[in-house]
């Protein structure tokens, strides 16, 4: 009778051993099965700064590249304000403006890029910079369709950049290579989320963001 008993212990131990090896090969087999897109996109969510986030840090960037920038170029401040660098830029960025100042003639984002490498333009080269910049920024961090948007920004902070070392210098707007690691920095950032894109949606983006891909003559802004 022991011995029955016996063999009915060590058949129940067998069992239970298999259904664990069972239930254990059960939760291997989800835990492989690949992503669905929906699952991937709440992945990328998490390990992607939000949107908001990150355009505040590049706002707080901006912020200290102005300042800096009409700290060396007073004669710029000088044809908008009599007032400091640090007050114009808390009224450039707090003001009840939204951004169009009839000093660029409303012109955002691109078109105020531009106007500040316009040989014609006579007024304030750092607002126009300044404003360019951060609209051009709002506009593609809130654009739906944010991958071409923001692969076109990455091109024009690096077409601004080497703006900042020919056209605007040519003009007399004086900068330094702690200006442009700026807008370089920022660049990188839109680059790091343009690739972790292309990571997550290899359909939709075939090509990773590179600096090859973002070689372009210093006067070169491409509309978003």
């Amino acid at each position: 009778m022991a011995g029955f008993y016996g063999f009915r212990l060590n058949g129940c131990r067998l069992l239970i051993l298999i259904g664990s090896v069972l239930l254990l090969l059960a939760f291997q087999a989800v835990a492989d099965k690949p992503e669905t897109p929906h699952q991937s996109a709440k992945h990328t969510a998490s390990v992607l700064p939000s949107a908001r986030d990150e355009m505040q840090t590049h706002s707080e960037s901006l912020r200290l590249l102005m300042i800096a920038l009409y700290q060396q170029n007073p004669s710029e401040l000088q044809k908008s304000t009599q007032v400091s660098a640090e007050e114009m830029t808390q009224w450039v960025f707090e003001g009840p403006f939204n951004w169009k100042f009839d000093a660029l003639r409303n012109r955002q984002s691109v078109d105020a890029l531009k106007l500040s490498i316009d040989p014609k333009y006579s007024g304030d080269r750092v607002l126009a910079l300044i404003t360019g910049l951060q609209t051009m920024l709002t506009f593609a961090y809130a654009d739906k369709s944010e991958w071409q948007i923001l692969q076109n920004t990455a091109h024009n902070l690096e077409a601004a950049v080497l703006n900042m070392k020919t056209s605007l210098l040519a003009f007399g707007l004086q900068s330094t290579p702690a200006e442009y690691e700026v807008l370089l920095e920022i660049k990188l950032k839109i680059m790091q989320r343009l690739n972790r894109y292309a990571n997550d949606f290899p359909e939709k983006n075939s090509q990773h963001l590179s600096e090859e891909n973002l070689q372009t003559d210093a006067n070169s802004f491409t509309s978003l």
